[in-house]
């Protein structure tokens, strides 16, 4: 089919041409030179109306009737050619372009990130009976640092694919594999540079590598381009905290908690922020807001525990750790072993 219509075309093309020669030599012999020169000049359309007004006095019926007729099928073949060409055409030149990614976010495994060192010693209050003892130093040094750091939240997850509560931290994947997704990233980029998304997605990656500089450069070009990209904000207030830039690091997930007032993650490692700074009141006003949101967050309880312990408030960090521990946190069940309640006399 592809060969016959081609061939088809050229054939009626060369009878209507053939035609167009018969009637041009008419018009010559009876209106003159002149007459000719304007039929050809015209590219056979004066011939055709000359061919048709003088048809019965020159005997031209049959002759201009078969001429219009492969005049319309030429034509018409040809378009139908062109079209069908053209449309393969424009599928050959069509870019195929890579679809973005999923939603790539760092997990929410062990909580991953910098964790907040507090800035007070435990302090040791009078044990009374009946009371769980103070952490007490092991081999004269200090409490595990288990039991001194508040919680980071890592990146919101992917709706698509929510991750369990805790696992272990995943595998790094393959230098292959890393590359084959930023070569992907990059291309789909190249493609069009106002797709906030892939800007986004090639700073997790920057992050997984260990690239602070450039997955910051990243987030903010994410940012720059979709205004209220929220876990552009969060991610970048992650890699701020890597960073140790703790004040941009709040003014970031301050955005991303405008933008999501719902947003516990947000509100945990503003916290933190806060905790690293000293700013222990503003700590705990990020800690109460989110368990207000979840009441049943370890992290959180931990965290506040941890942070009433830098203020020396042991009357209440007891009951968080308490409460973190039957929640099932690992790190607030280690703190209560090592301070056990003495049997009641």
């Amino acid at each position: 089919m592809d060969i016959i219509l081609p061939v088809l075309t050229l054939v009626i093309s060369i009878a209507s041409f053939v035609l167009f020669i018969m009637v041009l030599v008419k018009l010559f012999k009876t209106k003159g030179v002149l007459h000719g020169i304007l039929g050809i000049i015209s590219c056979g359309l004066y011939p055709l109306i000359w061919g048709w007004i003088k048809h019965k006095e020159l005997q031209l019926t049959k002759i201009m009737a078969i001429w219009t007729g492969t005049i319309v099928l030429s034509n018409g073949l040809s378009f139908f050619l062109v079209s069908s060409g053209g449309l393969t055409m424009l599928e050959e030149l069509k870019p195929q372009q890579t679809p973005p990614p999923p939603r790539i976010v760092q997990q929410r495994v062990q909580k991953p990130g910098v964790e907040p060192q507090p800035k007070a010693v435990i302090q040791q209050p009078t044990q009374k009976p009946g009371e769980k003892a103070a952490p007490q130093p092991v081999s004269q040094k200090p409490p595990p640092k288990v039991d001194t750091k508040p919680t980071p939240k890592p990146a919101t997850p992917s709706a698509a694919t929510p991750p369990p509560e805790e696992k272990p931290a995943p595998k790094k994947p393959l230098d292959s594999e890393f590359e084959l997704k930023m070569t992907s990233l990059n291309n789909l980029i190249e493609l069009g540079k106002t797709n906030g998304d892939a800007f986004y997605n090639r700073g997790w990656l920057y992050v997984y590598k260990g690239d602070l500089q450039m997955a910051e450069k990243d987030y903010s070009k994410a940012i720059e381009i979709k205004k209220r990209h929220m876990d552009a904000y969060y991610n970048r207030g992650l890699v701020y905290i890597k960073m140790k830039k703790y004040e941009q690091a709040i003014n970031d997930f301050s955005e991303a908690i405008k933008l999501k007032p719902d947003a516990v993650d947000a509100y945990c490692n503003r916290g933190n922020a806060n905790f690293q700074l000293g700013k222990m009141d503003l700590a705990l006003q990020d800690y109460n807001a989110a368990l207000k949101i979840d009441p049943n967050d370890a992290d959180l309880y931990y965290n506040r525990a941890v942070v009433y312990v830098a203020k020396g408030q042991m009357d209440k960090y007891k009951a968080d750790f308490q409460k973190a521990a039957q929640l099932g946190h690992n790190k607030a069940k280690k703190y209560l072993e090592m301070t056990p309640e003495k049997p009641k006399t």
